[in-house]
Formats: structure tokens, sequence, C-alpha cells
């Protein structure tokens, strides 16, 4: 009895072990198929071809990962991806009968034999390299003399976007959490208007309006803004100016031209010198007159709110 109930108790470990270890295994969030297809669309967002895709050695490692929907959409990017350094087997297909497409890209190489070439597509080899991110493709119409180098080719048609996942394990995380630092410590670049970068950028933490760094920037960019600074010049140079009346005390001799209010000054005016005899005032009664009169004159007057709007 005790021989049978300890092989039971064996086997019972192997079991939970077995179990321990199958729950040990990370389940990975990716998987690997042999082909994919991605559709090409022109400028309109019409789809003009389809772009099938195999891995040219069918390693486990040159496969073409799938991601599982919740890892798709938690990076934001396509399910289906290529691998960095790797080399694929490529066909291209129109969407319409009587087109004649192909593939116009640095990674890109068409089969020289035309024997093989599908009827209005392409037949080539897609070699990756260190290429890593989002892969475009250009699709053009297809060059209207022999597969020679240098191709000649036709009008642009649309194009393919494909990610190509790097080898690297969390490279998607790792450029994401990159930025993120780069963010939150280069608030001060993005803001800087002298900064001959422009991108636009999306901010889940808005900046206040009372900022202060935002505030000082608005009014640099102002102030340093070619238009402000052609401004400035026209007003230094001709600015926009006015006649305004003001009162000068001058010489009676510098009195100029004679009017009423000249004719008070020379009669009530203070600190008086005698007029020479024969003068013609003293035939009017006049004995004397002021040394000094005050004029109303006309001056040009530039503190206008046409030079003193920015």
């Amino acid at each position: 009895m005790s021989v049978e109930t300890a092989k039971v108790d064996a086997i019972d470990h192997r079991g939970r072990d077995e179990r321990a270890a199958e729950e040990a295994v990370p389940v990975l969030p990716w998987s690997t198929c042999n082909e994919a297809s991605f559709t090409c669309f022109d400028a309109q967002g019409r789809p003009v071809a389809t772009l099938h895709i195999v891995p040219h050695n069918h390693k486990a490692d040159d496969g073409i990962v799938e991601l599982t929907e919740a890892e798709a959409a938690r990076l934001c990017e396509p399910r289906l991806q290529l691998r960095e350094r790797c080399t694929y087997q490529y066909v291209l297909q129109p969407a319409g009968a009587g087109a004649r497409l192909c593939i116009r890209s640095d990674h890109a190489t068409r089969f020289r034999l035309d024997a093989v070439q599908p009827p209005g597509g392409e037949l080539g080899t897609l070699t990756l390299k260190d290429h890593c991110g989002l892969l475009v493709l250009d699709v053009h119409e297809a060059p209207s003399g022999p597969a020679q180098s240098p191709r000649t080719y036709g009008p642009h048609v649309g194009h393919v976007a494909i990610q190509v996942r790097s080898v690297k394990i969390g490279a998607s995380d790792d450029a994401r959490q990159m930025l993120a630092d780069i963010g939150r410590h280069a608030e001060a670049l993005l803001l800087d208007s002298r900064s001959n970068v422009r991108a636009h950028f999306g901010n889940p933490r808005p900046v206040p309006l009372d900022d202060p760094t935002q505030q000082l920037e608005f009014l640099r960019s102002t102030i340093e803004s070619p238009a402000f600074q052609g401004a400035l010049a026209q007003i230094l140079r001709a600015g926009h100016r006015r006649l305004e009346p003001e009162r000068r005390d001058r010489p009676v001799g510098a009195a100029g031209r004679p009017d009423r209010h000249l004719a008070r000054e020379l009669v009530t005016g203070g600190r008086r010198v005698p007029l020479p005899a024969g003068h013609p005032l003293r035939a009017q009664g006049l004995a004397s007159v002021p040394g000094r009169v005050t004029m109303r004159v006309h001056a040009d007057d530039f503190d206008t709110p046409e030079n003193r709007f920015v």
C-alpha cells in the first residue's frame, strides 16, 4: 500500500511540476506567419494594387510577425510586420486589368527574367538590411524599356506602407520611452521661436495661458519678427506726423507774421523796451514793446497713434 501511495505522489508531483513549467513560459504578444498581403493606395486613398510578401528562406527568424490585436492597439502599429535584416520575395498585382506597375525603392530588386513576371505586375526581392520603422514603397507605372539598369519609371500612381520590426526586443517601448523623456525635458526648446525646426506636436498636458515661458517667447517672437522690425524702420525713416500748436518764446524782432495774438502781446507784454524815435508804432500811441513775446506756432508731432501701433 505504501509503495502504491508513493507512486501516486510521484506522479502528482511530476504533473504539478509540468503545469508550473508551462505556466512559467511567457505568452508572447506576437506570432510568425509565412505570407502577408498589403494594399497599395493612390493619393485619393483608392486601392491600385496588392503586394504579396513571403519570407525568402522560410526560417523561423525570417518569418512575418503578426501582433495580437491587443498589442497592435497598444503600440498603434499594424498587426502584420516584417523583420529587420531579413530578405523577402514579393509579388505586385495591379487592381485593374491592363495596368503595368512596378515597385521603386532602394530595398526592392526586380527579377531580371521576364518569363517569371506576373501579367501587369512585378516579382522581385525585398532586402531590408538595417531599416527599422515605417517603410514606404512607391508604386509606379512599369518602365517602357527592358529590365536593365538604370531603369526609367513611369508616373507615380501610389504607395504602400509596411512596418519593419527591429530585432531588438522591446524596441518600440524603448523608442516611446525615449520620446517621452525628450518631451519632458525639451518644453523650452519646443516653445523657442528662434528654432528653425517646424513640426507638429501634441501635448497631453496643456500649457496654461499664464505660463511665463510661453508669454516671454510670444513677446520675443513678436519683437524679432520681420513685420515688427519693418514697422520700426518705417517709423524711424518716415513716420506719420501731424501739426500740433505750440507756444514758443521769441524775440520781438522775430515774432513773424502779425496777427491779433501778436497785437495783444505788444500791448500787455512785460519787460518792455522803448521804441526808437520815428518808429511807426509811436504814431499809434505805443512808446514801448516787450523784449520777448510768446507766439503760437505749429510744429511736427510724431507721437501719433499710427506710430504707436504694433
